[in-house]
C-alpha cells in the first residue's frame, strides 16, 4: 500500500469528521509528534503528514501544520501528494473554531494545489470540496456576526473552493 493509498483513506465517505478526534493516549502523542519533528527537520514532509493524518487527531494535524513553513507550495515540486493535499483539506475543515485563521490559510493554500483530474483524489475531490464549502458557508454567518476577523479569509477561501469546483 502506498502512502496515498493511506493519506486518502483518512476520507470517511459521508462525513467531514475525522474518525477520532483527540482519543490518542498522550505517551502516544508525544512519540508522534517527536516523529514528526524529525521527517520536518529531514523535510519529509509527505511522510509527515500522512502519519498525522493516519492517527486522525485534528490536533496532531493542527500542530504539524504550525511548524511547517508555507512556503513549500512556493517549491516548483510541491512535496506533498494530492491524496495527502486533499486530506489535509478534510480533515483541517472538522473544526474551525479553534485556530480558525491558520487552519484556513493552510485548507485555502492545499485547495489551490489540488488537480481535480489526478486520478488518486479524483473520487473524492468533488464531495470534499463541497463539504468544505458546506461547511464554510454555515460558519460565515456566524463568524460575521462575532465579528471575526477571519471573515475575509472565509470568504476568499469560499470563493476559491466555488472557482475549483466550477472548474473541474
Amino acid at each position: 500500500m502506498h502512502s496515498q493509498d493511506i493519506a486518502i483513506g483518512t476520507l470517511p465517505k459521508d462525513s467531514t469528521k475525522p474518525e477520532s478526534v483527540n482519543t490518542t493516549p498522550i505517551r502516544q502523542r508525544v512519540d508522534l509528534k517527536e516523529k514528526l519533528l524529525e521527517l520536518i527537520k529531514a523535510e519529509q514532509y509527505e511522510k509527515a503528514f500522512t502519519k498525522a493524518l493516519e492517527a486522525q487527531d485534528l490536533d496532531q494535524l493542527a500542530w504539524l501544520c504550525s511548524r511547517v513553513d508555507r512556503e513549500i507550495f512556493s517549491r516548483p515540486t510541491i512535496p506533498l501528494s494530492q491524496c495527502v493535499l486533499l486530506s489535509i483539506v478534510q480533515q483541517l475543515s472538522c473544526d474551525l473554531v479553534k485556530g480558525t485563521r491558520p487552519k484556513l490559510d493552510w485548507i485555502q493554500d492545499c485547495v489551490l494545489m489540488l488537480d481535480p483530474n489526478d486520478p488518486s483524489i479524483s473520487e473524492y475531490y468533488t464531495q470534499t470540496l463541497q463539504q468544505v464549502l458546506d461547511t464554510l458557508s454555515e460558519l460565515t454567518p456566524q463568524f460575521a456576526k462575532s465579528g471575526s476577523s477571519s471573515v475575509p479569509s472565509l470568504r476568499a477561501l469560499i470563493h476559491v473552493l466555488n472557482l475549483k469546483l466550477k472548474h473541474k
